[in-house]
């Protein structure tokens, strides 16, 4: 006598692929979501660094009655009078909490602080502790420490609506009539550099953006008014990270200026400690008199 019991039937071959695209779409839409998290995380983290080292800045001028650290200030590495001495260097001892950069003098160790988990010029298989010397994602207005300066009597146009510091790509172009018919690879270091020498070093730049004597574009004021000294430059937002050393042809990244890490604005940090986002469309008479610190000019702190 035969069974009457019910008949099982397996999965139909629709029913799997069913299944299968259902579980690919819900993992993109997780992996889309965990993506966005980690760079919303890298670009607060970004912001913060920027934020803790105005902070330092400011520990550093009121320990010296407002004057700033730049060129003929003694360097944290020397304890001498050096002219390009950078700034970067000697606010660290108030970045860090303490001052052994005065102890291991020229062993140039990385100073993570000043590293943006954003930089992608920095993303490669060489560990940063085998450069040679600390590389460097943010820059300052060398307008403001070009010369001696102070906190209070320097910057008169107002700390809120003058920049201290931006980002740039620790790798990217250089352009110099002294190095490879004009175009080499440029390296942005925490050590002062003397600018476009004729030596195999050249190429090595210190870590300002605005920078007259690194041939950089920069603010120029005639009557109130301030313009690039170069027509159609603000900043480069995003652009194209060189990949290759040996290839002067790649990448679009200009050490003129500043860059942002990621398509959208530009991060940038002002003298009285805000951090702000500056859009990609920001006109270059908006942008330019940011730079100054006692232009005169009428500019918006937004």
């Amino acid at each position: 006598m035969s069974g009457t019991g019910p008949v099982r039937r397996g999965t139909s071959l629709i029913e799997v692929l069913v299944a299968v695209a259902i579980v690919g779409i819900l993992s993109a839409m997780v992996i889309c979501a965990v993506q966005k998290a980690r760079v919303a995380a890298a670009q607060a983290d970004d912001k913060n660094r920027m934020r803790q080292i105005t902070l330092a800045l400011h520990g550093y001028a009121a320990a010296r009655q407002g004057q700033l650290p730049g060129r003929k200030v003694p360097s944290v590495y020397t304890d001498i009078d050096i002219a390009n001495s950078s700034p970067l260097l000697n606010i660290y001892p108030h970045l860090s909490g303490n001052s052994y950069l005065k102890k291991v003098k020229r062993q140039y160790p990385v100073l993570r602080e000043y590293i943006s988990p954003l930089d992608p010029s920095l993303v490669g298989p060489t560990p940063l502790e085998q450069w040679g010397e600390p590389p460097c994602s943010y820059v300052v207005n060398q307008q403001v420490f070009g010369a001696p300066s102070r906190l209070d009597a320097t910057i008169r146009d107002g700390l809120s609506t003058t920049l201290f510091l931006t980002t740039r790509f620790s790798r990217c172009i250089f352009h110099s009539p002294q190095i490879n018919a004009g175009v080499d690879t440029s390296y942005t270091y925490l050590e002062p550099y003397e600018p476009l020498s004729p030596n195999p070093w050249s190429f090595r730049r210190s870590c300002t953006v605005a920078d007259p004597s690194w041939r950089d574009v920069v603010p120029v004021t005639t009557d109130g008014v301030t313009v690039p000294s170069e027509p159609g430059w603000t900043f480069q937002d995003a652009p194209r990270v060189r990949v290759s050393a040996d290839d002067p042809t790649t990448g679009e990244a200009d050490s003129r200026v500043a860059h942002s890490w990621r398509a959208g604005g530009l991060h940038v940090a002002f003298f009285d400690g805000s951090v702000r986002t500056l859009p990609p469309s920001i006109p270059e008479s908006a942008y330019w008199p940011l730079f100054t610190p006692s232009g005169g000019e009428v500019v918006s702190a937004e």
